[in-house]
């Protein structure tokens, strides 16, 4: 098995972003947001489990 390295700074903060914007979608009634809600999260952890298999991302 290959070693995990620690995303990149710009990359953390992406995949934050995200995974806080569907939270509050969630819970916010903003229409043309709040249906992916779920999406934006789901991609903040793929976003983060990519960056943390490959280097340099």
């Amino acid at each position: 098995m290959k070693h995990l390295s620690a995303p990149k700074n710009l990359t953390w903060w992406i995949a934050l972003i995200l995974a806080v914007l569907g939270i509050i979608f969630h819970f916010v009634s903003f229409s043309p947001l709040s249906q992916f809600s779920f999406w934006m999260v789901a991609a903040s952890a793929i976003l983060l489990l990519i960056a943390t298999r490959f280097k340099d991302i």
